[in-house]
Parts: structure tokens; sequence; C-alpha cells
């Protein structure tokens, strides 16, 4: 590809960004991580003149361009991994269930929660003595817990609300997993090498993974389908996620 072919990708790179950017507000005006494309959007636009100008001709500029394609090839690395572990769904018989909670709005479930709950009934009709977990706590904008609009929904979907355990303080996924521990320990008689069956959307699966095995909790996947429109948006951010993730489980 010539330097014209490639300098004028960055201007479609950047105009696509902008669309993607407001269809995400159009979906979802406080959806998370939609400024990141304004941020795509601007640097194509910086890209795209420092190519058109040849600008990385000298010794910087060559360092730049290294340093960029080992970044990207992290991250495509990253996300490979990412969906990858999103195709899994593993029903095998393990001791507890794991829904992890998403926002709701008031009392209603958003989609993407859904679809996990949903995951979680076809789960329940293989194996329906094993006990479910729904784990998420009360966050801005919302009048209950997400614990109890997960219940209301499983039970108004034939799940027998006395295999439902709620687990209602968490307000991320790493809390998901430190409280919920501390449930299934309390009700196992073995409370070393406790199966989970994980249950989450197909971008969020990789790193609720991670953090549930640092959990010392043994983890097994069975995703949940996303939305389409978002997608994009979850993946690209969960590569970031995960390194935040992999930053602080080493510093702390």
């Amino acid at each position: 590809m010539n330097k014209f072919k490639l300098y004028h990708m960055f201007v479609y790179i950047g105009w696509f960004a902008i669309i993607y950017y407001c269809i995400l507000k159009i979906f979802n005006f406080h959806i998370a991580f939609a400024g990141f494309w304004i941020i795509v959007a601007i640097l194509s636009y910086i890209t795209h003149r420092i190519l058109k100008n040849n600008l990385l001709e000298n010794s910087w500029g060559k360092v730049l361009t290294v340093l960029v394609s080992i970044g990207l090839i992290i991250f495509c690395v990253l996300e490979g991994l990412i969906i990858y572990t999103g195709t899994i769904e593993d029903d095998r018989i393990t001791d507890y269930v794991l829904v992890l909670g998403a926002g709701i709005n008031k009392e209603q479930i958003s989609k993407s929660l859904r679809f996990r709950l949903d995951k979680a009934i076809e789960y329940n009709k293989i194996h329906d003595n094993i006990p479910i977990i729904v784990s998420g706590g009360m966050g801005k904008d919302e009048d209950i817990t997400e614990a109890l609009a997960m219940k209301r929904y499983l039970v108004s979907n034939g799940v027998d609300e006395n295999n439902i355990i709620m687990e209602e303080k968490s307000t991320n996924t790493y809390e998901n997993f430190k409280f919920s521990k501390v449930i299934m320990e309390n009700k196992s008689k073995e409370k070393d090498n406790i199966s989970v069956t994980l249950i989450t959307n197909r971008f969020h699966m990789f790193r609720a993974k991670y953090i549930g095995i640092n959990t010392g909790l043994k983890i097994y996947c069975y995703s949940a389908k996303n939305e389409i429109i978002t997608s994009l948006n979850f993946y690209v951010r969960e590569s970031f996620a995960y390194i935040k993730e992999l930053i602080y489980h080493y510093i702390k």
C-alpha cells in the first residue's frame, strides 16, 4: 500500500469513529467508553497529516512507528483472546452458577443483563439443582439492587426461587467475585477448589474469568451474547480494562 492510500485510509477511520460515536450516543447517551471514538478520530486526523507531510522519515519517526506497531500487535492478540474466550459455552456440572450484574434502569434490567439471565435460564434447564448466585449491588439511577432485579426475572421465567442466592453489595467485577466467594465458602463444606459456571456477556468473559481465577475459584465459561450495536465499543474497551487489571494485580 503506497503512502497516498495509507494516509487517506486514516481519513476513513476518522469518519467511521465519528459516525460510530454518534450511533452509540443515540443508542445510549450515557454509554461507557464512547469518548474513546472521538480520540480515535482526532488521532486519525493527526496521523493523516503526519503521513501526508512525510514527518516519519527521521529517526524519531521510525522509533514511533515501531512503538505503535508493537502496541497494535499487543492489542490484536488481546482482542483475539477476548473474542475466543467469549465463544466458550461449557455446560459441565459445577458447584455454583454465578451471574454477574449489569446496569438496570430504575427496576428494569438492561438488554445485556437480560442476555446473561437468559443464559442462566438455559443452563438451569440442563442442571436445575445447581445454586445460582446473582451478583450486583445498587448503583446510580437504580431503585433496587441488580441482584433483586435479576432474581425477579429468573423467577418469572420458571427458575426455582429457593435455588437463587442474592449478593447485593458489589459495585464492580472484582467485588462480584469477592463477595460471592464469601457466600460460596459459607455454604460449602469444601472451601477449596470451588467450581463456578460463570455467566456474563461474550466481550466481558475473558477479563471476568481472569479476575475469578485470581480470587481462587475454578472458573468455567458459559458466555451470553452481546448487543450488536455496542459490541465493538465494549470489545475495544475490554483490552484496556484487562491491561488495567493486570497492572492493578501486580502492584497491589
